[in-house]
């Protein structure tokens, strides 16, 4: 359950790191932008959830960039249970 998370730094990371070795042009295109958004301290779910907003929200971003970050957040969750 994302609520009971612990170290919301792991995810972060590993969501980063997804989005670094990224072949997918869109993501390319907005990958310091991308990045720069998880490089925020990350203290609550809260903010976790709010940082992956913030990543949906992008200006500029088509809608198959938003559906890959959206399973490269979902992946990411489901690895660290």
């Amino acid at each position: 359950m994302i609520t009971k998370l612990k170290d919301h730094k792991q995810i972060v990371h590993l969501v980063r790191t997804k989005i670094n070795n990224s072949n997918t042009d869109q993501i390319k295109m907005f990958k310091q932008e991308l990045t720069g958004i998880l490089f925020k301290e990350i203290k609550t779910t809260t903010q976790l959830l709010e940082t992956f907003d913030k990543l949906m929200l992008l200006e500029g971003l088509e809608i198959d960039a938003k559906e890959y970050l959206r399973y490269l957040i979902y992946d990411a969750l489901i690895d660290r249970k």
